[in-house]
């Protein structure tokens, strides 16, 4: 969920504010202000490109504590998921930011093909690179992806309960598309340890104990998420 606000604030936000834009309103589900471009609409799917990159630089390069560890890997790589995403979505079904953004250049379903193919190359990519880095968290690590999984789609359908467009907008619309693009982090485990026979190593394990903190503070993030970004939060009118 991370991932999915740095998107819509970092990206589309910064653009929309750099723009003068009148009207930003942020949801659950998107950003929405009053102006669009072709800068706004590639500066969301760019900001999980950045993001995902660095973090995934840091997370190999420093060692950090395996909580901390476990957060940046998450975000790092749905961040760059996020990206895969766009790129099968607006492929295949012509919406999406990125398919906006392409409005107007010649052969948009040239473009768009290559999008979808590019964004199924970049997934199963993620997927293995993923996996390595992945194998530096001790067994039984189902639980996290798990965890990781259920929990935004959790939080989105009761944020969904408080939206104006009615939680039927978010159960037949977004869910499905989440619950099967999220599918990465429940078949994580098992390419890590595909990816370990192949290799023969054996990575360092760290362990990622649960921690009443971390549950706490996520709690009041999630209530915050829900209660403020169910209804939607006007950021300038």
């Amino acid at each position: 969920m991370a991932a999915d606000l740095s998107h819509e604030v970092l990206g589309h936000g910064s653009v929309a504010l750099l723009a003068h834009a009148k009207f930003i309103a942020l949801s659950y589900t998107a950003l929405s202000t009053d102006i669009s471009s072709r800068m706004l609409l590639l500066a969301g799917p760019g900001v999980n490109l950045i993001l995902g990159i660095a973090g995934l630089v840091i997370f190999r390069a420093l060692q950090m504590k395996p909580r901390m560890a476990w957060f940046l890997f998450l975000f790092a790589s749905m961040s760059l998921l996020n990206l895969s995403a766009y790129l099968i979505l607006s492929g295949a079904t012509a919406t999406g930011d990125l398919a906006g953004a392409i409005v107007g250049l010649p052969h948009p379903a040239i473009i768009r093909s290559c999008m979808g193919i590019a964004g199924l190359i970049s997934y199963y990519l993620l997927v293995r690179v993923s996996a390595r880095s992945f194998r530096q968290f001790a067994e039984p690590n189902t639980g996290l992806c798990v965890t990781a999984y259920l929990a935004p789609m959790v939080l989105n359908t009761a944020a969904a309960s408080l939206s104006p467009l009615g939680l039927h907008y978010y159960l037949f619309s977004a869910l499905p598309a989440t619950a099967g693009v999220n599918i990465f982090l429940l078949i994580l485990p098992g390419v890590a340890e595909r990816v370990q026979r192949d290799t023969k190593t054996e990575a360092p394990r760290a362990v990622v104990a649960r921690s009443i903190p971390w549950i706490l503070m996520a709690c009041v993030l999630g209530i915050a998420y829900v209660f403020l970004l169910g209804p939607g939060v006007t950021l300038r009118s």
